[in-house]
């Protein structure tokens, strides 16, 4: 068999294994089987599938019958997949870090990854997604608020460039620096051995 057949062949064949995993875990999860779910999620999430990596991050967020909730699972998981671009989870990252779900409480990490979040999010997310990021901001001076934006909007997802604009986050007018005097050092008088005897 060619090598180039056999590539195509993998390729056709594990679209369908894909979205049976989705309707297994929908099914397990219609019948309130969660454990089940995440057995059927957790090859998708692992080959980087970043829907499932979603879903299996919110499984272990709620927890259900059979599965105990862990919220520290559940941010690893929020996390990979808000580094792959993917605005929900980068807004329940935020949010983890907001509340201290799963994570250590950090105003900095949260107004980081909502500004992310509230960047990517769709128009009907966007407005509340922002109020969020100035909520967890609130203790932030603006400089710090400032650079974390310059800080996500530095990290741009490859997914999601178009509806990532600076125009997004008003920025505060820049004051005028006063010119400062070059700084000149004064002269000083050559050390010899001969100078520092005397």
């Amino acid at each position: 068999m060619k090598p180039w057949l056999l590539v195509a062949a993998i390729s056709t064949a594990a679209a369908p294994v894909a979205h049976a995993g989705y309707e297994e875990a929908a099914a397990a999860l219609g019948r309130g089987e969660a454990v089940a779910a995440m057995r059927e999620l957790q090859p998708l999430a692992d080959k980087g599938d970043v829907r499932a990596t979603k879903l299996l991050a919110s499984l272990f967020g709620s927890g259900g019958k059979g599965l105990v909730a862990d919220p520290m699972r559940a941010m690893q998981l929020y996390r990979r997949a808000a580094e792959a671009g993917d605005a929900e989870s980068q807004y329940a990252l935020g949010r983890g870090y907001a509340l201290g779900t799963g994570l250590l409480r950090s105003p900095n990490q949260a107004y980081y990854w909502l500004s992310i979040a509230a960047a990517n999010a769709n128009p009907n997310d966007r407005a509340a997604w922002e109020r969020e990021r100035e909520a967890a901001g609130q203790t932030l001076t603006a400089a710090e608020r400032d650079h974390l934006r310059e800080a996500a909007f530095a990290r741009r997802p490859p997914g999601n460039a178009t509806r990532f604009s600076r125009r997004s986050w008003p920025r505060p007018p820049q004051k005028a620096r006063p010119a400062r005097p070059p700084v000149v050092a004064p002269a000083r008088e050559s050390w010899s051995p001969a100078t520092a005897r005397s």
